[in-house]
């Protein structure tokens, strides 16, 4: 997928708004100001809208699911959080794995096959960044993040 310079705040609300689409207004979504990176926007946006699409599976219809992005650590930082049941820190590569899932119940009513996370980590690498899950806030639900390089990381300057 080319790369070109985007704005990640931009992408993030429209993911978002694309999300609340499918799923309600349970889809908050917060930006602070212009976040440029050098990335393919197709791929950027289909790891958002998987984790998005996840997050409602497995967390209960009543809880918000939150999108935000921001700057950490020389990286850009794009964040998925849920009140759902959380992943076991044990369990937190393993997830990335092909046909990995841990909640058959929420499969069997939403459906899948277990590759989303796996095909979402891929793309991730292939922007240069990376797709983490990290602590929750407040120890409850799942936080995932999807790390990208600032421009001038990801061309090699």
């Amino acid at each position: 997928m080319p790369q070109a310079p985007v704005d990640v705040a931009d992408l993030v609300r429209q993911a978002g708004a694309e999300a609340r689409a499918r799923h309600g207004d349970r889809i908050t979504v917060e930006t602070n100001g212009p976040l440029p990176v050098l990335v393919s926007a197709d791929a950027v946006e289909q790891v958002i809208g998987n984790l998005l699409d996840n997050a409602c599976k497995y967390s209960p219809d009543n809880e918000p699911v939150r999108l935000s992005c921001g700057r950490g650590g020389g990286e850009v930082v794009l964040v998925v959080e849920d009140a759902g049941p959380g992943i076991p820190p044990a369990d937190r590569q393993r997830i990335f794995e092909r046909f990995t899932q841990l909640d058959a119940s929420a499969t069997a009513r939403a459906g899948g096959v277990g590759l989303g996370l796996y095909l979402a980590r891929q793309l991730a690498h292939s922007q240069g960044g990376r797709l983490v899950v990290a602590d929750p806030v407040g120890g409850v639900g799942t936080r995932f993040e999807l790390h990208l390089p600032h421009p001038a990381e990801a061309v090699g300057s």
